[in-house]
């Protein structure tokens, strides 16, 4: 699907709103602008709470002997 766009003299452009709807867009919401082989992509960037419990930690360690760790490592204390 190919929609047309103006750049304006600020160069701005207008994300149509056929495609707005189509990806959720809101008016103020950041996206990604990815440039390769002479392509420019725009991308919605995840809100950072979107994100919340999708990935797992590894290891669960306990803060206190990270800490404790670091301050031998670092000679603090």
């Amino acid at each position: 699907m190919i929609h047309t766009s103006t750049i304006t003299k600020k160069g701005q452009i207008t994300i149509p709103k056929q495609i707005r709807e189509s990806f959720d867009l809101k008016e103020g919401e950041k996206v990604f602008i990815e440039i390769s082989n002479e392509e420019i992509k725009i991308k919605p960037r995840p809100d950072i709470f979107e994100l919340a419990g999708k990935f797992k930690p590894r290891k669960v360690k306990d803060a206190v002997k990270i800490r404790e760790t670091m301050m031998k490592r670092y000679g603090i204390g």
